[in-house]
């Protein structure tokens, strides 16, 4: 059933209802890596903090999950938490004040699953908005 799940999953995490963060977890390192656009807004420890209902019930829920662990018994059966990791370096950064970290996040999202290395910055928020908009209403993801 799980053998051809991939082992990192991507997803956008609201923290404390002001700004977003992108999640990459992987389930072979038992890590959740943060992908953060404003990196100076929140200290890591805060970051770490909002997410340890995650880093905790994640584990938990595979135990949970029937067949998960005998499907895929390369992975660490454990109840232990996930690490947590933030990339500083070579993430792409938001204008502060700009108000884009939701789009920054989709699109960080998109280029870590894509495997392509990050080539967008501070000045391309509205046009990363508008493209956003546009395939939304073309009824596609861009």
């Amino acid at each position: 059933m799980f053998t051809n799940l991939p082992f990192k999953v991507y997803m956008p995490i609201n923290l404390g209802g002001a700004h977003c963060v992108a999640a990459e977890i992987s389930f072979a390192e038992r890590r959740i890596t943060i992908y953060d656009p404003q990196t100076e807004l929140i200290p890591t420890e805060q970051i770490i903090k909002w997410i340890s209902c995650l880093r905790e019930l994640l584990p938990r829920l595979l135990i949970a999950c029937p067949g998960f662990h005998r499907d895929c018994p390369m992975l660490r059966v454990s109840i232990d938490p996930y690490d947590v990791v933030r990339v500083t370096a070579g993430v792409p950064q938001q204008r502060p004040g700009s108000g884009d970290c939701g789009v920054f996040v989709l699109k960080i999202i998109e280029y870590l699953c894509s495997g392509f290395p990050f080539n967008f910055g501070p000045h391309d928020g509205p046009l990363l908005r508008h493209k956003r908009v546009v395939s939304m209403l073309k009824d596609q993801i861009v």
